[in-house]
């Protein structure tokens, strides 16, 4: 017998192979990008240090074809002011955008093409652009780019693009130190000169955990940051290993003088399947309580909407009327566990299998939303049954029937009474942050909610959250604001000191109804978040199809 094990050693190289991290925090060797980026779908978050600086990053990938960056810098050579009484020792911080567009994906004979942007409409202390190209050659991974900007340090060319337009000649007005909050459109790829840098990854063939990165760094240390930084040496070389499949360590030796180390924690939502059934187990009758359950339901019709109401209700799905014709029972439920449609209705139909007679050969659902019915779904039995005994519920999306009924479910053969007003309420704890002010990087407190919500009717409805303070450090805010602005959530730090220790943070009443088939309304009145009470009205058209 041959086994072919090509597929999942591909599968198991590619996982290694999965790009890192800079220390700029966007997906490259040491200092300098590359052209690739995480799987579409990923999310991560990147921290380095490499004196004078400590990074912390959020990278998201929405797209295969682009990479977004928010990222703090704590510059720790330099005092967040002067003035002490402004913002005591603290050290200055900047707040950064990056941005990466996939111009070329790779293939056999084409490396993959990429332009991006560092520090977008910041305050250019790490303005950048570049044009890089990345190709994978056996246990290589070779990259080679031009950088404008504070990436036009070393080995300095005529910039290119000044010989398209004379616009690029001069680095803009943008491209000096400014505070941040605009794109520096005129500064983008300007300059009298553009450098070139590059490198490459190694991948070792028996350790295939680790890499070894090499490449030249053509960074402007003499202007980037607050002060000029010593560079010896514009090579530098590091290694990367990855921990697992979420978390990767880095450490390097940079300028020649500098060791610089990090870690990555990632992740993605690619793959995720929203039919997935969720991994508590439903609760159900043991076979020989099943078996008497449906002996007793084949007789009397209002055993069964009893028993349904019981079995649906222990699985946090709450039956509101229910009726029985021929050989189809039809559900009316209401429900906040699942997101997803068929989820709920694939719950449902395993405890109604559980205690149906024979003579029922179709399940109907239809889910409400406070007074609207929302959707219906119909399952045939025998697809249902096979489906539970190969414990493969895929197949059922494609033979389960998906509408939407116009239907009074208060008329139907069984209606229980609903026992208002219902009260729902949840306790945990949580944190709150304040972070990048001037009187501290960061300032929090750990407390206590209570959100709860109290249904009236199934119109009416009132919702609100009250949180008891543990810890906060928030007295230590001192500054107070001088915005010649229209005052929105200028008063923040007098919300966040008086409303410590016991405050309500929300308290909200609901009026929901429906004009028409596939128009939805709601109206809302009341204290709807910190700082903001008031009314509301929404009209939400939603065809159904």
């Amino acid at each position: 017998m041959i086994l072919d094990l090509s597929s999942s050693q591909n599968e198991y190289y590619d996982y290694f192979r999965s790009p890192t991290f800079s220390d700029y925090g966007t997906v490259g060797l040491l200092n300098m990008p590359s052209a690739r980026t995480l799987d579409e779908g990923s999310l991560a978050f990147h921290w380095s240090r490499t004196q004078p600086y400590l990074r912390g990053s959020i990278v998201a990938t929405p797209f295969s074809w682009f990479e977004a960056l928010y990222k703090y810098t704590d510059i720790n050579d330099k005092l967040y002011s002067p003035i002490r009484s402004f913002s005591g020792g603290q050290s200055l911080k900047d707040k950064a955008f990056d941005a990466k567009f996939i111009l070329l994906f790779e293939n056999e004979y084409v490396p993959q093409l990429a332009v991006g942007f560092r520090d977008l409409g910041g305050t250019n202390r790490f303005a950048s652009e570049y044009l890089v190209a990345s190709k994978a050659v056996k246990n290589f991974d070779f990259t080679i780019g031009m950088g404008w900007g504070k990436l036009a340090g070393r080995n300095n060319l005529s910039n290119p693009l000044t010989n398209l337009n004379n616009r690029f000649d001069v680095r803009g007005n943008s491209g000096e130190r400014g505070t941040g909050g605009k794109l520096s459109t005129d500064a983008w790829f300007s300059g009298e000169k553009a450098s070139i840098f590059g490198g490459f990854e190694y991948f070792p063939k028996f350790y295939p955990r680790l890499r070894l990165k090499l490449e030249y760094d053509s960074t402007d240390f003499d202007t980037e940051g607050e002060r000029p930084v010593v560079q010896k040496s514009p090579v530098n070389f590091g290694i990367s290993y990855k921990l697992s499949r979420t978390i990767d360590i880095h450490a390097g030796y940079v300028r020649g003088n500098t060791l610089q180390m990090g870690f990555t924690f990632k992740g993605t939502f690619r793959d995720r399947d929203p039919y997935k059934i969720k991994k508590d187990p439903p609760i159900l009758l043991d076979k020989k309580t099943s078996t008497a359950a449906k002996i007793i339901t084949s007789r009397d019709e209002r055993s069964m909407y009893l028993l349904a109401l019981r079995e649906l209700q222990k699985n946090q799905i709450y039956l509101q009327s229910a009726e029985i014709e021929d050989d189809e029972i039809h559900v009316v439920y209401s429900q906040r566990k699942f997101n997803n449609i068929m989820q709920a209705a694939g719950r449902s139909s395993i405890m109604i299998d559980s205690i149906a007679s024979e003579k029922i050969q179709k399940f109907r659902f239809s889910s409400l939303n406070g007074p609207n019915l929302m959707s219906t779904v119909t399952i045939p039995r025998d697809e249902f049954t096979r489906s539970l005994d190969d414990k493969d519920f895929q197949s059922l999306k494609y033979v389960a029937k998906v509408e939407k009924s116009d239907i009074d479910f208060s008329e139907m053969e069984y209606v229980p009474k609903a026992p208002f007003p219902v009260i729902n309420y949840e306790i945990s704890p949580e944190i709150r942050s304040h972070i990048g002010g001037p009187d501290a990087f960061y300032f929090g407190q750990a407390w206590i909610r209570g959100d709860f919500n109290i249904t009236f009717s199934r119109k009416l409805s009132v919702n609100g959250i009250l949180s008891a303070n543990l810890f906060d450090n928030f007295n230590n805010l001192r500054l107070p604001s001088d915005s010649q602005l229209p005052r929105v959530r200028t008063e923040i730090v007098d919300y966040l000191k008086d409303g410590s220790d016991l405050s309500i943070s929300r308290l909200q009443f609901n009026y929901l109804d429906s004009i028409s088939r596939d128009l939805y309304t709601r109206l809302s009145i009341g204290y709807f978040e910190e700082m903001y009470g008031g009314f509301a009205f929404e009209a939400l058209y939603r065809p159904f199809t």
